[in-house]
């Protein structure tokens, strides 16, 4: 006979039987209370359609012990009776109450619940403290980025005020929010008085999607229409300098877009590359370097009897 295996949040627990969907689903009812599907599955930190198949005994594979141990946790009586028969339910047991008293069995799944609750617990605060710091660290980004752009404009001479970040659209499909729109007379030898600004944090080729999806946005939507140049931000100088090569092979288009190239470490405005346009094209910041000027090989560590483009 094969060793029971260990599992997830309920590792304490080994499996002796294949979950009981109907059984599971009964006892989640009853744990749900009056409470609706969408609040429950809310309180349990479970997909509202997940719950929805669990309360009518949907699922044809094992459930996760994640979710067992959270409809557990959030029953509207959570007691050592209704952990126990989720449990069991589930096709779990644990082993050290095999043989006990039942007052011994309880001690055990009364101690064995209240670990669970803190395991969940501490699980949630992990990952809400992982948000908050990711949510302040584009927060800080945004931050910065934004005053180095507007001092850059303001020491050219140029007049600059901070607008509304909701990007107005012909098609209501591809209205859109900027990490910031900046108002300002930079851009007005292309009719344009408002300049936005999309902070994008992929390095690599991938920002290259990052483009096409902008460019769909300018398409659909004419933003050039109502004023808007788009810029797409990236803080990497090698994803700059590529997709500029890639984006000059476009040619004119209708709408304003740039790809803006910003130093948060020193504060500076490296470059912009603006696709021509049909009409005249205003270039208010540096252009940076000249594919020539870059030593590729130096970058990328390319031997230097390699052949180069």
């Amino acid at each position: 006979m094969s060793k029971p295996k260990h599992v997830g949040i309920l590792g304490m627990c080994t499996r002796v039987a294949p979950t009981n969907m109907q059984k599971i689903a009964e006892l989640t009812e009853k744990a749900r209370g009056n409470r609706t599907t969408a609040a429950f599955a809310e309180a349990c930190g479970i997909h509202p359609a997940t719950m929805s198949r669990i309360l009518n005994a949907k699922f044809k594979k094992n459930l996760s012990d994640d979710v067992i141990a959270a409809i557990a946790v959030n029953s509207v009586n959570c007691t050592t009776a209704t952990f126990r028969e989720l449990l069991d339910a589930h096709g779990l047991m644990i082993p050290a109450a095999e043989g006990k008293s039942a007052a011994e069995q309880d001690r055990l799944y009364t101690d064995y619940l209240n670990q669970v609750r803190s395991s969940l617990e501490m699980s949630h605060k992990t990952k809400g403290d992982k948000f908050e710091q990711s949510g302040a660290r584009k927060e800080a980004l945004r931050t910065r980025v934004q005053e180095i752009i507007q001092n850059y404009l303001i020491r050219e001479g140029y007049r600059v005020a901070r607008g509304d970040r909701e990007i107005e659209s012909e098609a209501e499909l591809y209205s859109w929010y900027a990490d910031f729109v900046l108002e300002t007379n930079a851009l007005e030898s292309e009719g344009i008085d408002k300049w936005a600004f999309v902070i994008s944090e992929v390095v690599g080729p991938r920002f290259m999607q990052e483009i096409s999806h902008f460019a769909g946005l300018a398409y659909f939507g004419r933003p050039a229409q109502k004023g808007y140049r788009i810029t797409l931000i990236t803080t990497d100088w090698i994803t700059f300098y590529e997709m500029r090569s890639e984006l000059r092979l476009l040619g004119p288009i209708y709408d304003s877009i740039s790809v803006l190239l910003v130093n948060t470490r020193y504060g500076r405005v490296e470059a912009e590359y603006v696709i021509d346009r049909e009409c005249e094209t205003a270039h208010v910041m540096p252009t940076g370097k000249e594919d020539s000027e870059i030593d590729w090989q130096e970058v990328y560590g390319v031997p230097d009897d390699a052949e180069t483009k």
